[in-house]
């Protein structure tokens, strides 16, 4: 199997931007990817569900040069094994199998779904108008945030 930085460059493109769930030696993993510079870098930050286990890393694509791929305080070896063996799901079949992922819906319900679960909320709330699209993170207030009084103008 190729582990150059071309190889985990190229997985990284064809994976799903945003928040996901993936599989990893048999276990899930939260993960979260974006796109900078144009696409010129990627980063990629993964949780073990339920574990202690992270993956952190940066790839950059100059202009001229080679590919340079930096992981976050972990071995190279142990960023390019989890970007090569990872397999992206975004929802659970009733019996437990992972569901392909199939895009921007199903994108959009696993960050609601995740958000709700950071937020420490158990049940899934749906947006303004049905849908089944759960509510952004920014819509959904954690019971101990702080809300702010009317602003005061200075004159």
């Amino acid at each position: 199997m190729d582990t150059s930085a071309r190889a985990v460059w190229e997985r990284l493109v064809a994976w799903p931007r945003g928040y996901c769930v993936a599989r990893y030696n048999d276990r899930r993993y939260g993960v979260s990817t974006s796109e900078h510079g144009n696409g010129r870098s990627m980063k990629l930050y993964a949780e073990e569900l339920g574990g202690p286990d992270r993956i952190s890393l940066n790839i950059y694509a100059p202009a001229h040069g080679e590919l340079a791929l930096k992981p976050c305080e972990m071995p190279v070896d142990k960023v390019t094994a989890f970007v090569l063996g990872a397999v992206a799901e975004t929802a659970q079949a009733a019996v437990g199998e992972p569901l392909p992922f199939t895009g921007e819906a199903d994108h959009a319900r696993a960050v609601g779904r995740a958000s709700l679960l950071r937020l420490g909320r158990t049940e899934h709330k749906e947006a303004p108008g049905g849908g089944g699209a759960p509510r952004s993170a920014s819509s959904v207030r954690h019971p101990r945030a702080k809300t702010r009084g009317p602003s005061k103008a200075r004159i």
